[in-house]
């Protein structure tokens, strides 16, 4: 298991495009300016949450810019695109963001969040 906590404004939209990857930054394109400090908070803080869970797995690092996050802001649930073993979710109350992520070893099909 991952967990971050961060600061909501800490990311800075020019740090992007080494955090982000392009799918991931069109969505915060997408929202509202006073919404995008926030989202991309919890996407940086789902990222941090997943390398976590990865390096006590794996003991490996990727680049945070090769993880594709796809969340879902209803159910306040993340997943990786291209890998189902991953999951979590995430809490954000304006000044701060909280995502915990896991490994899931499934014997059937896997379980998405669109």
């Amino acid at each position: 298991m991952g967990l971050d906590w961060e600061t909501v404004g800490r990311i800075d939209i020019s740090q992007w495009p080494a955090l982000f990857t392009p799918r991931e930054i069109e969505a915060l394109r997408q929202v509202p300016r006073t919404a995008q400090h926030e989202l991309a908070t919890v996407l940086f803080g789902a990222k941090e949450s997943i390398q976590k869970a990865r390096y006590a797995a794996t003991h490996t690092w990727s680049e945070l810019s090769l993880l594709e996050v796809v969340l879902d802001l209803e159910r306040k649930k993340f997943s990786v695109r291209g890998d189902e073993t991953l999951a979590g979710h995430f809490l954000v109350d304006g000044r701060t963001a909280v995502a915990a992520c896991w490994i899931a070893h499934r014997a059937g099909p896997p379980t998405t969040f669109a």
